[in-house]
């Protein structure tokens, strides 16, 4: 019988990431993790219980076309890095819009339609990201969208329209059962925690489809796709269409680990709150919170530049609120043939989930199960018939329930 022989290969095989719906090839230089969420963050929400009538009022084009971003702290200045070149007249070859909103996975993204307190003057929109879930109702947004400082209060109606373009609602809209942020956005007003999640009624990632979510992905040069409606600058924008943009991370808000991330170039302004800052793999991994380029105090230095949340602990605790992580699965990208002469070969495993795959753990034959790597080196294995059996682990810890076996025997 053989000893387990479980090595990383001599050089890590890289494969394209398809861009489907939580389909990963995956490698963990790729992610760059920075370590496991922290322990959990005090969450607070309420329950929202929108009407068939509001619901139907918060999604009517005339009323979106008068919403406009939802009041939120002013934060200050603190940015040390680089300043992108001063604000342009138009931000056209930066932001794009996205040419077919209701095609996978543009149509995740949607708008989001807020009332507090049930007066008709504090109706607001902003953007947001369905998110993958066992649930199948999440939507992560801005902590502003959800929770209003002025009047210390929740929303009491809230529509999420996905796919949402020029009064157009390919899939409708779906109303807010209940809302979430973290306590530290309620209680210190700190952007650093400006995140919200909210639940819908139904089952709408049936049929919009969602984005996995990651958290603690290191963020040094880290590439975004960014998405939003935004309103702002009125020569290019009018919040009746999803744009989206190309950045990259430039540095932080501030000191500390958790301090919000500025990305750019990205010119989206009001409107765009919430909007999903999607990273390699397809993942949610910060949303637009703020950007330093008000109209009335211009400061060219930060134009450009759109600031979000670091996904850590507050983002984790804020998904665990109200969501359960879809069960991984496992597969074999590269495995031995049925009949092989080699003896020493590199196998190489994926799969999928809410989460990306941090690690997987193998057995061969009926040695016990022990870590292995994306791409592992199978060593020195005796002539004769093997079982290679792979299981998958994300982010959360959450281990594949089914097992990836391949059977195969080694001939001289």
């Amino acid at each position: 019988m053989d000893s387990a022989r479980f090595e990383p290969p001599k050089e890590t095989m890289r494969h394209p990431i398809r861009p489907q719906h939580l389909i990963l090839a995956i490698a963990m230089a790729f992610f760059g993790f920075t370590g496991g969420a922290a322990a959990s963050v005090p969450v607070t929400g309420s329950a929202v219980s929108t009407t068939a009538a509001e619901a139907e009022n918060l999604s009517d084009p005339a009323v979106i076309a008068t919403a406009e971003d939802p009041p939120a702290p002013d934060p200050e200045p603190t940015v040390s890095t680089p300043s992108l070149p001063p604000v342009r007249a138009s931000a056209k070859g930066t932001d794009i819009e996205v040419s077919n909103v209701s095609a996978y996975p543009n149509r995740v993204q949607g708008k989001v339609v807020v009332q507090f307190n049930s007066d008709p003057n504090q109706i607001y929109d902003c953007s947001g990201t369905m998110v993958n879930s066992v649930q199948r109702n999440i939507v992560f947004t801005a902590g502003h969208c959800v929770y209003d400082h002025e009047t210390s209060a929740y929303p009491s109606a809230m529509v999420f329209i996905p796919a949402y373009q020029n009064g157009m609602e390919p899939y409708g809209e779906f109303s807010a059962v209940s809302v979430n942020t973290t306590a530290g956005w309620v209680n210190t007003k700190s952007f650093s925690y400006d995140m919200g999640v909210v639940q819908l009624a139904g089952t709408p990632e049936d049929v919009i489809g969602s984005r996995g979510i990651a958290f603690d992905l290191n963020p040094v040069n880290r590439k975004f796709r960014i998405y939003g409606y935004p309103a702002l600058p009125e020569s290019d924008y009018d919040g009746e269409r999803l744009i989206r943009c190309d950045a990259k991370m430039l540095g932080r808000d501030g000191g500390g680990s958790l301090a919000p991330m500025a990305a750019g170039p990205c010119y989206m302004r009001q409107g765009a709150s919430g909007g999903g800052w999607i990273t390699g793999g397809g993942y949610l991994n910060s949303l637009t919170s703020y950007v330093y380029c008000d109209p009335a105090d211009l400061n060219p230095a930060f134009c450009g530049q759109d600031f979000g949340p670091y996904f850590s602990s507050a983002a984790k605790s804020l998904y665990d609120s109200v969501a359960d992580t879809v069960t991984p699965t496992v597969r074999f990208i590269k495995s031995p043939r049925k009949v092989t002469t080699k003896r020493t070969f590199n196998v190489e495993m994926g799969g999928t989930g809410t989460t990306p795959l941090t690690r997987f753990s193998c057995r061969l034959d009926t040695n016990p199960w022990t870590r292995c790597f994306p791409v592992t080196r199978l060593r020195n294995l005796t002539y004769g018939r093997h079982s290679l059996s792979v299981r998958s682990i994300d982010q959360t810890g959450r281990m594949s329930v089914k097992v990836a076996t391949k059977n195969f025997r080694v001939r001289r």
